[in-house]
């Protein structure tokens, strides 16, 4: 028996070693059901597969005489292919329904690599459980179990010892550098605490607010998101998008532009707001664009550094 996943893509390093151990699920997932990423699901200890390798998600598969796409092939417990076929002939076999209610799906663990590292995404419809067998003529024969059903991304992270764990667990944790990372990772908070003193002299129209993010670019193989998303909280502290967000395709920005390597958000409706008092803050946060499903990261030089420093441009009317 032989999971068999098919690449659909990666984010790193894939010159490391890194393990992959799967599991067999002991808890029902729905394909019905949304489950948030840190959701977690019981499974039986004992691995029923392993395997170390190095991703090669460019690199056809000879198998046989045939050549397949790009796949990684992870060979499972004789005793679970063994147990499948003993059950020719059952009810387990009987329906869909009965089959996941006895098979309820697998957890695949990625264990650390073995020096940087990479993520490897891989596409679940072109994948399959596949068992391999012979009948009672002695023909050899397989069967794909489908993987298109649910599936769930679970991420964690251990930042201990580290500057984002310092910025985390300090907020007067001063740095040079600010981070933003995918994957449940991390998200940089951006305040505005002195606007309001625009006001000082009249009051005011904005017609234009601009800000400008440009990370570092030295952090080969890992690139930049090719979007970012600048949003706000909502009354019930969830991650909302600003007024701006809602205006004509392009305005609001956030797409990486590989002339500059940087990022822009066009931001004036959300801060007339809050200048006109409809809003009580004029806090933002920034975070990776797909997040759930794209790896990507960024470094950002933060208001301490002297060059490349995010900027906001704003552009206002005195109306009186």
């Amino acid at each position: 028996m032989v999971l068999i996943l098919s690449y659909s893509g990666y984010y790193g390093d894939t010159n490391a070693l890194q393990t992959i151990n799967v599991y067999r699920l002991n808890e029902d997932m729905h394909s019905d059901s949304s489950y948030f990423s840190s959701r977690t699901f019981t499974y039986d200890a004992t691995s029923i597969g392993s395997s170390t390798f190095m991703p090669k998600p460019n690199t056809d598969v000879a198998v046989s005489a045939d050549t397949l796409s790009p796949h990684l092939r992870i060979t499972l417990s004789q005793t679970l292919a063994d147990s499948l076929i003993a059950l020719n002939g059952h009810s387990q076999y009987s329906s869909n329904a009965l089959w996941l209610s006895y098979f309820k799906g697998l957890f695949l663990e990625t264990v650390n690599a073995t020096g940087p590292g990479s993520i490897s995404y891989f596409n679940f419809f072109k994948s399959s459980l596949t068992l391999y067998f012979h009948d009672t003529d002695l023909v050899s024969k397989k069967y794909d179990f489908s993987l298109a059903g649910a599936r769930l991304n679970h991420f964690s992270h251990d930042y201990t010892g580290s500057t984002i764990g310092n910025q985390l667990s300090d907020s007067t944790f001063g740095d040079s550098l600010n981070y933003v990372q995918a994957l449940a990772g991390v998200k940089m908070k951006i305040s505005f605490p002195f606007l309001k003193h625009f006001l000082d002299s009249g009051s005011i129209i904005i017609n234009k607010a601009q800000v400008s993010i440009k990370p570092l670019t030295s952090l080969i193989p890992y690139s930049l998101p090719p979007k970012m998303l600048l949003v706000i909280k909502d009354e019930n502290g969830q991650n909302a998008f600003p007024a701006d967000y809602y205006e004509s395709t392009g305005y609001y920005g956030g797409d990486l532009n590989a002339t500059y390597d940087g990022y822009t958000f066009n931001i004036a409706r959300q801060l007339q707001r809050f200048i006109d008092g409809k809003v009580d803050n004029a806090d933002f946060y920034l975070l990776v664009s797909g997040s759930g499903v794209d790896a990507s990261r960024a470094s950002i030089k933060s208001g301490s550094n002297l060059s490349d420093r995010m900027k906001i441009s704003i552009l206002y009317t005195k109306i009186n």
